[in-house]
């Protein structure tokens, strides 16, 4: 018998307990069943990639309501899905808005006119949920648009981390 130690803190939800691993065990699946049945179905339905980048802040900055890329790497579509991901991780902002987009575009260095084609495409693949009309439109990742954002912002980081070591 192994010897586990954990720590998990979800929302006001805190679990610590160490010891013999089928105790410890047995403790967390007392606390899960504890747990309201929205935060339970989180823990249940999403894998690691829906958990916060630890090191996202290497390469996506937040000022005021402007979510930006520190680093220009990657096409457009790529960006808005990294740009959606910051807004909801740095700014708990699950929906964003079409200027909040264009915002963190320019500053992140790419210039396009319009943001509707390349998150009407986003949402025709399923990446993105559109709600809202005209200026009130709101965008908000979906499961698949999370894990493809998390897998772009992997990979930047990545590449930030090896052109520095090299």
């Amino acid at each position: 018998m192994g010897e586990l130690r954990i720590r998990i803190k979800i929302a006001e939800y805190e679990f610590e307990a160490d010891g013999l691993n089928d105790i410890v065990r047995a403790e967390l699946a007392s606390f899960k069943r504890l747990l309201p049945a929205g935060i339970r179905a989180i823990l249940l339905n999403q894998g690691p990639e829906a958990l916060p980048i630890a090191d996202a802040g290497k390469v996506l900055r937040a000022d005021g309501r402007v979510v930006s890329m520190k680093v220009r790497d990657g096409a457009v579509e790529d960006v808005v899905l990294a740009l959606l991901l910051g807004q909801k991780q740095f700014r708990n902002n699950e929906r964003v808005t079409g200027a909040e987009i264009m915002d963190g575009l320019r500053a992140s260095g790419h210039r396009i006119n319009r943001i509707d084609n390349v998150v009407s495409r986003h949402a025709a693949g399923g990446r993105i949920t559109v709600s809202g009309k005209g200026r009130s439109r709101r965008y908000k990742l979906t499961n698949p648009g999370v894990e493809k954002a998390h897998e772009f912002v992997r990979r930047v980081i990545t590449s930030v981390r090896d052109n520095a070591v090299s």
